[in-house]
């Protein structure tokens, strides 16, 4: 009997397992050629809005976000962002405090879209903050603050809790008590930053959302701003924060995709 008429043919899972490989590898390929075209310091130029953005995206072979803005060639969550946008619940000329601001995508689209007065970016990782400010300084962008700490319900420490190397957005951090990373509150952020004024809150910290939030008693109560939260489906994380923002009198006015949520007083 030959070798071929022993062989057998293979199967339907066999087949789908030997297509899927295929298609990753094919997709790497092509990832590792967008990467082989970035500007030298790994920067991707592209358009939007007839503005032209420059971004440094230095992991972008492993990082999730990195890699996103790669394969699509614009803004990470480009939908939310646009539909945010097109809801007119940001004010031109505005104060902006972007908490989890990573290496700057959202920031970058805050500054271009809304042309703040006053855009605070608070991001605890050495690494995402350092990218960051590059990617501020490539855009022009003028007059913006970075804190390096992280947020919690008190002023005191913190620290990594889980450390993503292929997706630096989605290092998670806790409190605790001397040492480690630096924390403040959205409060203290509010009055020796943002003196005294906040217009629009963007807070995305993996799961540290109802400490930020505990800590942001005077910004929810008096001051007010339209705040973009992420909340995760997975995590029911939604219910305690809407209860949260309902002692302030605050209510979902749009929600921008499965985990990202806007709210307002009401």
């Amino acid at each position: 009997m030959s070798v071929n008429a022993a062989a057998k043919p293979l199967g339907t899972d066999e087949l789908l397992t030997a297509h899927k490989a295929l298609i990753d590898r094919l997709d790497e390929l092509i990832h590792l050629t967008r990467l082989g075209r970035l500007e030298d310091g790994h920067i991707l130029r592209f358009l939007h809005n007839d503005q032209e953005i420059r971004l440094s995206l230095p992991y972008a072979e492993r990082d999730y976000i990195q890699r996103n803005v790669v394969r699509t060639g614009t803004f990470y969550e480009i939908r939310q962002l646009e539909l945010l946008r097109q809801s007119g619940l940001v004010p031109e000329n505005a104060t902006i405090l972007d908490v989890g601001a990573n290496i700057g995508n959202h920031t970058v689209f805050f500054a271009k879209a809304f042309r703040p007065v006053r855009l605070i970016c608070v991001e605890p990782q050495d690494t995402a903050r350092r990218v960051l400010a590059m990617n501020i300084d490539l855009n022009g962008l003028p007059g913006v603050t970075i804190l390096d700490c992280l947020l919690g319900s008190a002023d005191g420490y913190g620290e990594a809790a889980d450390f993503r190397r292929g997706n630096l957005g989605g290092t998670s951090f806790r409190e605790c008590g001397e040492g480690g990373l630096s924390m403040r509150t959205l409060d203290s952020v509010l009055e020796k930053e943002a003196l005294g004024n906040a217009d629009f809150v963007k807070i995305d910290v993996e799961g540290m959302h109802l400490e930020v939030l505990a800590g942001a008693t005077r910004l929810l109560r008096d001051v007010r701003p339209v705040v973009w939260i992420e909340l995760r489906a997975q995590k029911k994380e939604y219910d305690p924060a809407v209860e949260i923002f309902a002692r302030f009198g605050y209510r979902e006015k749009l929600r921008l995709g499965p985990n990202d949520f806007v709210f307002a007083g009401a």
